[in-house]
């Protein structure tokens, strides 16, 4: 996951824990990797100047993976937030995820809740190893988790998508 500045879809998250409630699926936690758009840029420019790395693939990502709940509480400390987090089960998400991509169709209007979405979010690993692009690019995303989080709250306060 990228997140940073002018992004859409991480927003919502962040949108929800500003305005004091989280939702999340219950069961088991869930794992991702992610990566502030600052360093994926500098992974990607780096990627493009060092010769062995032509037809490679790389996965570009910060070294520690997170919980949707570790990301929530980030975001919730950085605005000085306590939000509530309300814990849905699998099948009301699923239904959710049904509904709102009928309701996409019908109002011709993308949205960021869908099934493909509540799959996506059900899935226990979303990790990438990120260790050929540490030993072939010398690459390691060094912006942890809440300083990404709060150059990413402060873009948002200042372009007014979000006040507290």
């Amino acid at each position: 996951m990228v997140y940073g500045p002018r992004d859409t879809d991480v927003f919502q998250l962040l949108r929800a824990v500003c305005r004091g409630v989280v939702l999340e699926i219950s069961g088991p936690e869930r794992w991702f990797s992610a990566i502030y758009v600052k360093d994926l840029a500098e992974g990607l420019a780096l990627a493009t100047s060092v010769p062995c790395a032509a037809g490679r693939t790389y996965f570009l990502a910060h070294p520690k993976p997170l919980t949707w709940a570790e990301f929530a509480a980030a975001a919730a400390v950085v605005m000085n937030r306590r939000p509530l987090t309300l814990r849905v089960p699998p099948g009301v998400a699923r239904a959710v995820g049904f509904g709102a991509g009928m309701w996409s169709r019908l109002t011709r209007r993308p949205g960021i809740v869908s099934r493909e979405k509540i799959a996506e979010a059900l899935c226990p690993y979303w990790t990438c190893s990120v260790r050929r692009a540490a030993l072939e690019l010398d690459f390691t995303a060094r912006t942890g988790i809440r300083e990404g989080l709060a150059e990413t709250l402060a873009w948002y306060r200042v372009e007014g998508w979000l006040a507290w």
